[in-house]
């Protein structure tokens, strides 16, 4: 008979449960949700009980690389009528792949006129069911593949700038562009001539270096010249482009229409010339300073070419001072040029360098004749006579002398002058011509004197006659 039969406390410890995720494969979805189901022993999950609603995830939505994501047991319920306290549940994670999802970038057509760059101004387009969860597709951009003229859809269109907003730096899809055809139209460009001034050489040849506007960083190859290779004046030659100028653009100049070409005004300036006097220069002399010049006496040098260009070759030079002599400088004023080109140089108005000499002029001195009585001297009173004495010039002193004080037929001889020249009569070449003279004896009385002597058988006196 059992009276009595008393409780007593012990404890049942949870059985070990583990529930193992499964690797998994996908595309990227933007999501976490995998189609696999984990995985357990089943002779751990005891008597009656069971496990249901398992289920697993990625531990992240994003593409890491073959067997770089994990998958983990997100979900599970276990039924033993205690809430699942009755296991110790252990969740193993797996290795799984998410695939990049493809996204197709699309380029847009697109016409515009060439400014050098490869800019377009479309907006490139994808297919909004390709970005997934709350991804985004943003910094779309695209560019011609070049910046030339191709001509009509001969351009291509790049996809060259986009951001994949997944937070994997985009890996989550793989990205495929597509091209487009689009047109680049010729710019319009203006050619103009510069301005130039240059002195006349006998070409047109212009150092200036024409111009074109909106060329950015292509350039211009080009040359310009004077319409004319004369003198015009200032401002009034025609300055052209040449042909055959050359755009550098890369593309041989395709990527322009050059509409116009523009021509400047420059001025070309005469040549100078300097002319000057050679040879020898000679006159006798007559008193004034005026050479006489001939053609070859002149020098032009520094014609270009066959330039119909020539002195006026005055007569008339001017020798430096009006004396006789040799080494002189003789000079030319009133210079200026003849020919049909001559306006295209200046000259000099004065010009220098012959040899000039003056010879001295020749004058004759003639004595003239004379006679006188015998004085014991050859002084004469006649005064020499001259030829051709130049006009404001005199002579002076002029003295002429019997060669002999003697009586008889005498010569007078010119002994005596001054030429009042201002150049102490080097400005003459002179000749002297004598003349016949006669000096008659002077009459002489000779008379005895008174004397006396005493008888001595002589005629002897012994005074002197007066």
């Amino acid at each position: 008979t059992v009276t009595q039969v008393n409780t007593a406390l012990g404890t049942i410890t949870p059985a070990p449960l583990t529930l193992n995720a499964v690797t998994d494969s996908r595309q990227y979805d933007g999501g976490t949700d995998s189609s696999g189901t984990p995985t357990f022993d089943e002779s751990q999950v005891l008597g009656n009980d069971s496990v249901t609603g398992l289920t697993q995830a990625f531990q992240s939505k994003d593409v890491l690389g073959a067997n770089g994501s994990t998958l983990l047991v997100n979900g599970y319920t276990i039924n033993d009528g205690n809430g699942g306290a009755d296991y110790a549940v252990t969740t193993v994670n797996a290795s799984g792949t998410i695939t990049p999802a493809p996204l197709t970038l699309n380029a847009v057509t697109d016409t515009k006129q060439y400014d050098g760059g490869t800019s377009s101004t479309g907006t490139p387009t994808f297919d909004p069911e390709q970005v997934l969860g709350n991804d985004s597709v943003t910094g779309l951009t695209q560019a011609f593949q070049s910046k030339d003229v191709l001509g009509a859809n001969g351009s291509t269109l790049l996809v060259n700038g986009y951001t994949v907003n997944d937070g994997n730096n985009g890996a989550d899809y793989t990205v495929t562009t597509v091209s487009a055809l689009g047109t680049i139209t010729p710019a319009p460009l203006i050619i103009n001539a510069v301005t130039d001034t240059k002195q006349y050489d006998g070409g047109t040849s212009s150092i200036g270096i024409p111009t074109a506007d909106t060329l950015g960083t292509d350039t211009l190859t080009a040359t310009q010249s004077f319409g004319s290779k004369n003198v015009m004046g200032a401002g009034a030659s025609v300055l052209s482009v040449d042909p055959g100028y050359t755009i550098n653009d890369g593309n041989g100049g395709a990527d322009y229409t050059v509409t116009q070409v523009n021509t400047a005004l420059g001025t070309i300036t005469p040549a100078p010339l300097t002319a000057s006097l050679i040879g020898t220069v000679q006159k006798t002399y007559n008193g004034d300073t005026i050479a006489t010049l001939a053609d070859g006496n002149y020098q032009l040098p520094g014609v270009i070419g066959t330039d119909d260009v020539s002195l006026n070759d005055p007569t008339n030079g001017t020798y430096d001072n009006r004396n006789a002599g040799s080494g002189k400088t003789v000079s030319v004023t009133g210079l200026r040029l003849t020919g049909e080109d001559a306006e295209d140089y200046t000259v000099n108005g004065t010009a220098s360098g012959a040899v000039g000499i003056i010879i001295p002029a020749a004058l004759t001195l003639t004595a003239v004749t004379d006679t006188k009585t015998y004085d014991g001297g050859v002084t004469s009173n006649g005064t020499p006579t001259n030829s051709a004495l130049i006009e404001g010039d005199s002579l002076s002193n002029e003295v002429q002398s019997f060669d002999s004080r003697n009586a008889g037929a005498r010569t007078l001889l010119v002994t005596g002058y001054t030429i009042n020249d201002g150049n102490d009569g080097n400005n003459y070449t002179v000749t002297l011509v004598s003349a016949p003279g006669t000096i008659n004896p002077a009459p002489l009385t000779i008379a005895a004197v008174t004397d006396e002597k005493t008888y001595d058988g002589t005629t002897t006196t012994t005074v002197t006659p007066d």
